[in-house]
């Protein structure tokens, strides 16, 4: 995945992976910030983008279910 930059919310829950364009988008608007450098993982400074794609919807979980 060279292609892919991996991002997580403000609750550091992993998000679907982006391209390094939306990335670089939204280092340079300071709506994410570098969490990590290997791998390369951003973190969200708001919650409205945890709706967009999330990777627990993926798997059919829902906010509140708890992963164990």
């Amino acid at each position: 995945m060279q292609n892919y930059v991996f991002i997580v919310d403000t609750n550091k829950q992993p998000l679907n992976p982006i391209r390094p364009k939306r990335a670089r988008t939204l280092l340079n608007s300071e709506k994410a910030a570098i969490l990590r450098m290997y791998p390369f993982t951003l973190i969200l400074k708001t919650s409205d983008f945890s709706q967009n794609n999330p990777l627990r919807s993926v798997f059919g979980l829902s906010d509140d279910t708890a992963v164990r």
